[in-house]
């Protein structure tokens, strides 16, 4: 699927669909509420509408107010989340709701402009000022799109190092441990059968 927000520098570059991200995807379409756990970041390629980018910014919205709810409810309950890491998690998803809140209303404050002002004698001009208008909105809700972006890579990033941290010192033991269980049978086997031998003889 073609990215419809491409990359300035790579014009080219094409999505990939990451497994997590079915579900919030599906559940916006819908027009069901995000299942609680989810980490997912909704696809934007089937929600964006240049003629609408309201239409991609408040399903993200919606979107990255839930993780951060679980991330939150997360570091409540005890689980290892640095509190830096949080408080720059926290800016980053305040920031992308702040531009988003300038955009809707900047995108309202235009929208008025334009119904205001039309009229038939300038309609050629008015279609002209409108469809710059139009670039110029569509350009401000990409850079609002990559701060949601931003925010759920590194609420993922996060989740990542701390989920996937390893316990060398217990693994290593879990591994003696295993060992010790798969030999302790063949040990006994070999004991018996030496008692065995010595009645016999």
């Amino acid at each position: 699927v073609e990215d419809p927000l491409p990359n300035a520098q790579q014009p080219h570059e094409y999505n990939s669909v990451s497994q997590i991200d079915i579900v919030p995807t599906i559940s916006m379409l819908l027009g069901a509420p995000i299942p609680y756990g989810s980490l997912g970041m909704i696809l934007p390629d089937l929600f964006w509408n240049p003629e609408n980018p309201a239409e991609l910014l408040d399903p993200l919205h919606v979107n990255s107010a839930q993780l951060l709810r679980y991330l939150t409810d997360l570091e409540k309950s005890g689980d290892r989340f640095p509190e830096e890491e949080m408080k720059a998690l926290r800016q980053a998803h305040s920031e992308a709701v702040q531009a988003h809140a300038n955009w809707q209303k900047d995108y309202l404050s235009a929208s008025n402009d334009a119904s205001k002002g039309s009229s038939a004698k300038n309609a050629q001009k008015d279609a002209k000022s409108k469809q710059s208008l139009d670039a110029e909105m569509v350009a401000s809700a990409k850079q609002v799109f990559a701060k949601y972006k931003a925010f759920h890579l590194h609420a993922i990033d996060l989740c990542r190092r701390l989920w996937t941290t390893f316990d060398t010192d217990k693994m290593t033991l879990n591994l003696w441990v295993m060992l010790a269980t798969a030999f302790m049978p063949l040990i006994l086997a070999l004991s018996n059968a030496k008692s065995n031998y010595r009645i016999m003889f």
